[in-house]
């Protein structure tokens, strides 16, 4: 350890090695003894709320990235896709905008809140950020897979427009009266 590596470092890496092959609640235990050692630590506290999301508890690790002193972009931009674990699409876009507002041009915000566009069947401001990542980082795969994802969607969806306003037409042909829902 060097001199200029933080007292907690070693055990932090030690819980980071073993995180996702020992036992989560010993892995809890561990991680919740460092953080009373060594309280208000951003590491620390991002490690914490990562297990509590991995435990399942995701109201807890919510509430470990709201005490965060100063919840910065990335804190932000855990709790939207909390969120979005706990199906709370509005809270979820509403953190992710605050962390975009923060962060503008961070690529994983950025993809992250155009995937709860997505989902949430914003095609238009997906794309839109789709394309901001894309143009930060244009071999983005991720964002590739998306935007092509959505253009391919669009494409297909206009199709079935197109369709739909000749569809009476092709109906009439037979002179006979059929009833259509579309769901």
């Amino acid at each position: 350890m060097t001199d200029t590596t933080p007292a907690w470092q070693a055990e932090y890496d030690s819980i980071m090695a073993v995180r996702h092959r020992d036992d989560i609640n010993d892995v809890i235990m561990r991680v919740h003894h460092l953080r009373t050692q060594y309280p208000n630590v951003r590491d620390i506290e991002f490690l914490y709320a990562g297990v509590l999301t991995q435990n399942n508890q995701i109201n807890q690790a919510i509430e470990i990235f709201k005490q965060l002193p100063q919840p910065d972009a990335e804190a932000l931009s855990r709790i939207g896709m909390l969120y979005y674990q706990l199906n709370d699409m509005s809270s979820a876009l509403d953190y992710l905008d605050r962390a975009e507002q923060l962060a503008p041009n961070d690529i994983n915000i950025l993809i992250n809140r155009g995937f709860l566009l997505q989902t949430n069947g914003d095609t238009n401001g997906a794309r839109t950020h789709f394309e901001r990542v894309l143009a930060l980082e244009p071999n983005h795969q991720d964002a590739l897979f998306r935007w092509h994802g959505l253009k391919r969607m669009m494409v297909n969806f206009n199709a079935l427009c197109r369709f739909m306003t000749a569809f009476p037409i092709i109906l009439a042909h037979k002179k006979r009266r059929y009833f259509i829902a579309i769901i």
